[in-house]
């Protein structure tokens, strides 16, 4: 892949997509650096992106992370030095497709949030906040402040509250919010499943490996039958924790070892046209 693609490629996709190649550094390698690894032709596709990304070619990444590598470390351990290391990394559902298409806002969201918030899912909504998302009180106020949103919406008066935003696009990195989502309003995946064939052709990939990471991307490629039309695999969503037993007691563990393992076996078992 020549500079002039790869740059193209990053103004357009960057702020959600990046390269299965991480640098010694745990930072987004150069081009310089990876130009001899990129291969366009095997596409990793999870669900939707973190929030707080800044940095273009980050996500899958753990520099918008502060440092932290979390479960993107498991990315490096289960690929680097494999015939997949310099794959595409992208998310199906991207925060575009959410935003209305006019003034570039989630009016769209928060009128979905404020019909389910009297049904049992709004009111477990909470409780399915990790420990760190329970103690950001940006996010915690924004639920407060939509629990007592009345029609009519006063949007700008709404999105003009300090950190609301932020805390929408903190609650559109939950899977389980965004599968929520896409039964109100299907037409986001559909533009979506669209957006993401040209984004294949905008990155020069021809018959191209996709690699569903996770069960929830895998329903939405499964659907609109990218297991059908492309040489498909599905292996686990790296934030996946394992099972396991230790002496009497089952417990669980998330280590990027048990990982690479598990993503080995799931390799090897739906080989379909996967080349060595």
């Amino acid at each position: 892949m020549d500079e002039k693609l790869y740059n193209a490629i990053k103004e357009k996709y960057g702020k959600h997509a990046s390269w299965a190649v991480w640098g010694s550094d745990f930072k987004v390698p150069s081009y310089k650096e990876i130009a001899g690894k990129l291969k366009p032709n095997i596409v990793f596709v999870g669900l939707n992106p973190p929030s707080g990304i800044v940095i273009p070619f980050s996500n899958y990444h753990w520099t918008y992370k502060n440092g932290n590598p979390g479960n993107d470390e498991k990315l490096k351990y289960a690929f680097e030095d494999t015939k997949f290391e310099g794959a595409y990394m992208t998310d199906i559902i991207k925060l575009d497709a959410i935003q209305d298409e006019k003034n570039g806002k989630y009016h769209k969201f928060v009128k979905f949030l404020i019909t389910e918030r009297e049904k049992k899912w709004f009111a477990t909504l909470y409780k399915n906040l990790n420990k760190k998302q329970r103690k950001d009180v940006k996010l915690i106020n924004s639920l407060k402040i939509l629990k007592k949103i009345s029609e009519p919406i006063d949007f700008k008066k709404l999105f003009e509250q300090k950190d609301f935003e932020e805390s929408l696009e903190k609650l559109l990195s939950k899977s389980d919010v965004i599968m929520k989502f896409l039964e109100y309003d299907n037409n986001v995946e559909k533009e979506s499943v669209e957006k993401f064939k040209k984004e294949l052709k905008d990155i020069k990939s021809e018959n191209p490996l996709i690699i569903a990471l996770g069960d929830a991307v895998d329903e939405i490629l499964s659907r609109n039958n990218f297991n059908l039309e492309y040489i498909y695999i599905k292996i686990p969503h790296h934030s996946r924790r394992f099972s396991y037993c230790s002496d009497t007691k089952s417990r669980y563990s998330d280590t990027k070892e048990l990982y690479k393992e598990d993503v080995e076996k799931k390799i090897k078992e739906q080989r379909n046209g996967v080349k060595d």
